[in-house]
């Protein structure tokens, strides 16, 4: 019995004890009052009479009375039944019909309470099991239904898990309101991609035993979905309903007013092949989603198999063994020369990070870049590299060599609030001029920057540093934005390079660029030139600087200066050969003998541009 219960008893029976003894005085006052007419008139005789029937009349009073407490404490018991079972959480109850007076009150109130109760239990409830943005069935849910699904004899199916890519940068683009109209659109277009068909279809089966599984559609966390197909026994069925969702995402979602691209990463498990329970299956699915989520992923879908395991193995011994390079200083910083595009002098290097693993030799960017941008380590790896990059600009500076040096920033870095001071710090420390060091941020970062962002590159311009927007042409800039980070320069992404002698749609995009660069008084940067036509071409269209692996690969700071020298050299000898003729000009023992025919790239530039066609330097095969 619940205390409720108990209290609501003892007071029946308090009450009953109570009314019984006012009972048994009410009538023994009526017996004496009774007696005083006999008394004063003298009819003594009449006496035992009236008396008797006065306590006759007495008794059946008080008999009543206690048959109506009975009667009245039953209905009591009711009543506490009643409240024992409420306070129990059971909310779907009849109270009883009470008569008395008292106690109609009473039952009222129970009645409501109980019923105010139910509904409040059945809103929670469905809280707990139904995600109200999305009106999609929580994992719990879910979790129930493919289990009941699975147990049955040679149950075989899916899950296919939806992976929200890009829901924070969303947010943080338009603001934390967009969240849940952002997932309330995603879910609608999910169940319209899939057999479920609809919200109303989905939530039609969720709690309702069915004669044969059918399709479910479940918001298992915040930006990820699960969408169970049971009876989807091949793997080109799934890959095809996975195909069709990516299908449903490949263009810009309305949210409101917005047109919002939405990104998403799908993994595929099956049952029983990659499980016998739901956990198991939903946590593979997890798995390849995330995978295929990873930036080094060529893939946005992935079906579960046993290589992807061996592959996030190696992920996770190669994340450890990154944190323990970083640590050991196993870390490398090497220096890609740039030129100036009009008289190949040297235009300064940009810092590049190279791995020299102990027992896997160089290990290629590719791999352990995005890798630390996705465990957070980028953080520690950019900062290492701009402190090595500004001690050895420091110490060229002090040998008289003012050779400046790039250094490209991730998200993340820029994202902390300490970002710019630590810069400044490590620039201070090296007494490193700050007027030779420029930042590189990426074309994606400079779109979607936010009012830190900018405060962060403002403080530093403000100390001397120059900004560069790295990878320019591949993302969706607003022009606005870039005008309002006042950068320095603008580089052409090597992808758009490439096309320069091939297409020529791409030289007009290009020269675009270099028009726009030229008109926010920034210089531009040709980068990834690998033969002397893009040269060429990257020269004639007005480009400022050009850099790629014709140029040079990058280099050890050693070698670099060996590159430097040369180069200072060779343009002494074209300037001497230029003002006091070819028998003046000191003997170049790399330069061809007369009579030798002429390297056809040589003729290539010519035809390109009227510049030297002299080549800056030793050129090195890529190394990764």
């Amino acid at each position: 019995m619940t205390p409720a219960g108990r209290t609501i008893r003892n007071q029946s029976a308090s009450v009953k004890l109570r009314t019984l003894a006012f009972a048994a005085a009410a009538a023994v006052s009526v017996l004496a009052l009774a007696e005083l007419p006999f008394l004063a008139t003298g009819a003594a005789g009449a006496f035992p009479a009236w008396a008797a029937i006065l306590a006759a009349g007495s008794v059946l009073t008080a008999a009543g009375l206690w048959i109506g407490l009975n009667r009245m404490g039953r209905r009591i018991d009711q009543l506490a039944d009643a409240v024992d079972t409420v306070t129990q959480g059971r909310y779907d109850i009849e109270v009883p019909r009470v008569r008395f007076p008292l106690l109609t009150p009473l039952a009222d109130r129970i009645r409501v309470l109980a019923q105010k109760l139910a509904a409040t239990s059945r809103s929670e409830r469905r809280h707990l099991e139904i995600n109200p943005v999305t009106d999609l069935p929580r994992r719990a849910v879910l979790k129930a239904r493919v289990e009941q699904d699975m147990a049955a004899t040679g149950a075989q199916g899916g899950l296919i898990h939806v992976e929200i890519v890009n829901r924070k940068q969303i947010c943080a683009r338009y603001g934390p309101s967009i969240g849940e109209p952002l997932l309330g659109t995603i879910a609608r277009n999910l169940t319209a991609a899939t057999p479920v068909g609809s919200i109303e279809n989905n939530a039609s089966g969720q709690f309702e035993e069915v004669a044969d599984a059918q399709p479910l559609l479940g918001h298992a966390e915040s930006a990820a979905f699960v969408l169970h197909l049971p009876g989807f026994s091949s793997t080109d069925a799934l890959e095809r309903q996975a195909m069709q969702i990516l299908a449903a995402f490949a263009e810009p979602l309305s949210i409101g007013k917005r047109r919002v691209s939405v990104e998403i990463a799908i993994g595929i498990a099956r049952y029983t092949e990659d499980g016998n329970s739901f956990d198991e299956v939903a946590n593979k699915a997890a798995l390849a989603a995330a995978h295929a989520a990873s930036p080094s992923s060529p893939d946005c879908m992935i079906l579960y198999d046993k290589r992807l395991m061996t592959a996030i193995s190696e992920r996770d011994g190669l994340e450890q063994e990154l944190r323990q390079a970083i640590a050991e200083k196993q870390i490398e910083v090497c220096y890609q020369p740039k030129v100036h595009a009009a008289d190949w002098s040297s235009a300064g290097v940009e810092a590049l990070v190279r791995w020299n693993h102990p027992t896997r030799g160089m290990v290629n960017p590719c791999e352990f870049i995005p890798l630390a941008e996705a465990t957070g380590l980028i953080v520690e790896l950019g900062m290492y590299v701009i402190s090595r990059a500004a001690a050895q600009c420091a110490e060229w500076s002090r040998k008289g060599r003012l050779i400046g040096v790039s250094v490209n920033v991730a998200a993340g870095q820029v994202a902390r609030p300490d970002f710019a001071e630590k810069v400044l710090e490590i620039i201070s420390l090296n007494d490193c001029p700050p007027t030779l060091v420029t930042i590189e941020i990426t074309e994606t970062m400079a779109h979607t920057h936010n009012e830190r962002f900018v405060e962060q590159l403002d403080r530093l311009r403000t100390a001397g540093l120059q900004l560069a927007i790295d990878d320019f042409g591949i993302g969706y800039s607003n022009l606005a934005h870039l005008a309002e980070l006042q950068f320095d320069a603008l580089k052409i992404d090597r992808s758009l390079v490439k096309g320069l002698e091939t297409s020529s749609r791409m030289v007009e995009v290009c020269r675009a660029i270099v028009n726009l660069g030229k008109a926010l008084g920034c210089k531009v940067v040709a980068e990834g030139v690998e033969t002397p036509g893009q040269v060429a071409a990257a020269s004639a269209l007005g480009c400022d600087e050009v850099q790629g692996y014709y140029i040079s690969a990058a280099l050890g700071a050693d070698e670099f200066i060996e590159w430097h020298e040369r180069l200072d050299a060779r343009n002494l000898a074209n300037i001497v050969r230029d003002m006091f003729g070819e028998d003046y000009a000191p003997v170049d023992p790399d330069a061809a003998q007369p009579g030798d025919p002429e390297p056809p790239e040589v003729g290539l530039l010519k035809l390109f541009s009227g510049n030297s066609t002299e080549k800056p330097g030793p050129k090195k095969q890529a190394t990764g």
